[in-house]
């Protein structure tokens, strides 16, 4: 029974696992056992590092190895490659068969099987596959041998559907073993791939439907186990069905069957599920590693998100250290508690920091749902699987958290990215040092962020080095540092929003091509900006078609982070930002701008920015920007659609199913280009002014008007205070008050004001309201 293991890389979409299940060869030969459990791992064949490409998608196989006897287990390393005798598991010497002995495999899904998921404890998963090695004739309870079934850590099953056939039903039915040949002939298969829009319909099984999702953004697949744990609770079974990153598909190796599994195989295999995958693509980039430094904090985006790691034991203290051999009596075991709280994600969404999208267990109104979530359903019995359930409380997976809302809240109004760093590590574009970033800065060079300006206030450029190369330097930059037309996002100008997008063009995109050179994007003739997802794109090309990607520079299918705007959908965004100020203004800081509102209506599922990219989401629209992602068939996930479920919000997880994906627009991509230009106050002022000179009798003789143009700086109009002192405190119970540290002067007049500019204004640059 070997197995061929997926690929599991840094940047690759395509995580997950294949087992095939196979007569043994000719003669007198032992029967074959593969199995998994939480202790598996992946390794590359000689311990070196297993380098992927950007986006590459590659699978890899266990090698193919003498028998172990008994229950000896033997380290398996990785060859690169589909190898159909390779193992995923351990391999077990279970027993001999001879031909005349006519025997044959029975595979079943079971649910809660006692060789599986009670092994060590606590219920790893819900769903095991198990092999029965049957004479001619017979049924399961004839076996010759049956051992350890093979676990998959993802919901499937309620407890109503106990054994469940793969191969044909019935005691007549089993896959014979083949003896014509020396190499084992496949019998069975089963397949734990990344879901795709298409639906898997199965040949010798009929149960619930197989509920897709719009995974990319509620459990993408680069957050590895991402809800793969579940209590028995139906209601809860059907949400983490929805939730799941991952489709199970299985099946005998028929005619109708093989294809949806054969296309997924050896290093052109399809992204897309089913005999015919939507996804026809190979190459599926989804995080970056910076070679370069980050030049905004959504750039953070593509940054994994990780809720904590908490001792499962100060939630549960009944949780026991358990053998390798495991335990008949079903105690909760704190090594699978330690794999659930690796894998729980507690409600992150696919893309982080500088995105808005709300998971849909939480309420519109809140960050936090409390779902009780966290028990187990053990058999205490081996051999009675259902007739003696025990239910172990692990404590990990009650806890909802809103965590792209908490972080937004956090970062955005207390920190910024300055640029001044270290650039010298390998693949840097601008090899400078630090050193060399402050020498440009005081002497008025520009940085990698070209819109920052010096301000050197009352300290010589000795002193602003010396500040900033200390260890709390990056406490002090801000006051060095002034914004070349900073755009206040309160603002309900049209035009002024469409400027704002159109100076994005300023940005130089790039890529690496096949020898992984630096090259230059090209905004094509017609559009108006260039986005990309990442720093360093995947390829210069822009995918209209989620199904088919581009042409990577190698070759490869895969989808593109590049999108070109025209002036039209520029003018469009910039309408529908002006109605989401309108509908949520004014924003008081940031990061309430950044993130959704916490109202019970359509402004409590995305954030501002989002809202006006996705506005057509209830009728897409010809034009706008993700329409090539919303107006294909069954592109767009409905409430209607999630059947049985336990959302608090279901309309966060209406939409279109690529949402997410590289090519699809979101908040992130248009702020990197922007924020660090971003305010939601200005610091400077136009003040206007007018004089009348009276006659005794009290009549105008002459009237003058002026007009000045000041900056608020950072240093204080007293400068015995250093710029960085807050002007306020908090607390520890969370009370504001004054810095008693500020002089008189700096408490009542705060930071200092200089004026930019000063013109005399005519009568007719004025425009006065008549008296009544």
């Amino acid at each position: 029974m070997p197995s061929a293991a997926s690929a599991r890389p840094t940047r690759c979409c395509r995580w997950g696992r294949s087992s095939f299940w196979e007569t043994p060869p000719r003669g007198p030969t032992p029967g074959l056992l593969s199995t998994g459990n939480a202790h598996s791992f992946l390794r590359s064949g000689n311990g070196s590092d297993i380098i992927f490409k950007p986006g590459e998608i590659r699978l890899f196989s266990h090698p193919t190895i003498g028998p172990q006897t008994g229950g000896q287990r033997a380290p398996l390393s990785l060859s690169p490659g589909f190898n159909p005798l390779a193992y995923g598991g351990d391999r077990l010497q279970l027993a001999v068969r001879n031909e005349s002995e006519n025997t044959g495999v029975k595979v079943v899904f079971s649910h809660s099987y006692w060789g599986g998921n009670v092994s060590y404890g606590n219920t790893p998963g819900s769903l095991c596959h198990t092999p029965f090695w049957l004479p001619a004739g017979s049924d399961r309870g004839l076996a010759f041998n049956w051992n350890y079934p093979v676990m998959y850590q993802i919901d499937w099953f309620n407890l109503a559907q106990t054994y469940t056939s793969m191969t044909p039903s019935g005691p007549g039915e089993i896959a014979r073993w083949v003896y014509s040949d020396r190499n084992p002939v496949p019998v069975a298969y089963a397949q734990l791939v990344i879901k795709g829009l298409s639906e898997f319909d199965y040949e010798s099984i009929t149960w619930a439907k197989d509920w897709r999702s719009r995974n990319w953004i509620q459990s993408p697949p680069f957050y590895f186990g991402s809800n793969l744990y579940i209590s028995e609770n139906d209601t809860i079974a059907h949400t983490q069905r929805v939730d799941n990153p991952y489709v199970m598909n299985f099946g005998p190796m028929s005619a109708a069957e093989m294809p949806k599994v054969v296309g997924h195989l050896g290093g052109n295999a399809f992204l897309g599920s089913g005999s015919n995958p939507f996804e026809k693509v190979t190459a599926a980039p989804a995080l970056e590693l910076p070679t370069a430094p980050v030049a905004g904090l959504a750039g953070f985006s593509g940054m994994r998100i990780n809720p904590g790691w908490g001792d499962p034991r100060q939630m549960n203290s009944s949780l026991s250290i358990e053998s390798v051999g495991g335990n008949n009596t079903s105690r909760a075991s704190y090594a699978f508690s330690v794999v659930k709280t690796l894998a729980y994600q507690s409600g992150v969404t696919g893309p982080g920091i500088g995105n808005s999208f709300m998971h849909p267990m939480l309420p519109r109104t809140g960050i936090y749902q409390y779902f009780n979530n966290s028990v187990s359903s053990d058999p205490g019995n081996r051999s009675l699987p259902l007739d003696n359930i025990n239910y172990n409380d692990n404590k990990i997976f009650c806890d909802y958290w809103d965590h792209v809302f908490l972080l937004n809240d956090a970062l955005w109004d207390d920190y910024f990215v300055s640029s001044l760093a270290d650039q010298t590590r390998p693949g840097a574009s601008a090899a400078r040092s630090l050193n060399e970033n402050l020498d440009r800065l005081v002497a008025g060079g520009e940085l990698a962020n070209s819109r920052y300006r010096y301000e050197a206030g009352n300290r010589s450029s000795a002193q602003v080095k010396a500040d900033l190369q200390a260890a709390d330097g990056y406490l002090k930059a801000a006051r060095h540092l002034m914004v070349e037309g900073m755009f206040n996002v309160n603002s309900t100008s049209v035009a002024a929003w469409q400027a704002l997008f159109a100076g994005i063009r300023e940005r130089q995109l790039v890529y690496r091509d096949n020898s992984g050179a630096l090259r230059k994007i090209d905004v094509p003739s017609g559009k108006r900006i260039g986005l990309s997802r990442f720093d360093t794109e995947v390829s210069d090309k822009e995918m209209e078609n989620p199904a088919k990607g581009v042409t990577m520079p190698d070759g490869a299918a895969g989808w593109s982070g590049v999108r070109f705007l025209d002036d039209a959908q520029l003018r469009k965004l910039a309408e529908e930002c002006v109605k989401q100020v309108k509908a949520r203004g004014p924003f008081l800081n940031f990061a309430e701008f950044v993130n959704r509102r916490l109202s019970n209506d359509a402004l409590g599922t995305m954030g501002a920015v989002q809202s006006a990219i996705d506005y057509d989401d209830a009728k897409p629209e010809s034009g706008s920007i993700n329409y090539n992602f919303k107006n294909g068939s069954d592109f767009m996930m409905k409430a209607g659609d999630l059947g049985d479920h336990a959302f608090s919000t279901p309309e966060a997880a209406a939409g279109s199913r690529f949402a997410g994906i590289p090519g699809y627009v979101i908040q992130s991509d248009l702020l990197k280009p922007i924020a660090n230009t971003l305010s939601v106050r200005d610091d400077t002022f136009r003040i206007r002014a007018y004089g009348d000179s009276l006659d005794a009798a009290g009549n105008v003789i002459a009237r003058a008007w002026c007009e000045a143009v000041v900056q608020r700086m950072p240093e204080y109009c007293d400068t015995a205070n250093d710029a960085t002192v807050p002007a306020r405190e908090m607390s520890a119970s969370g009370v504001f008050s004054d810095n008693a540290a500020l002089t008189s002067t700096n408490r009542l007049f705060g930071r200092k004001f200089v004026i930019e500019s000063f013109r005399w204004l005519s009568a007719p640059e004025i425009q006065l309201t008549p008296s009544p």
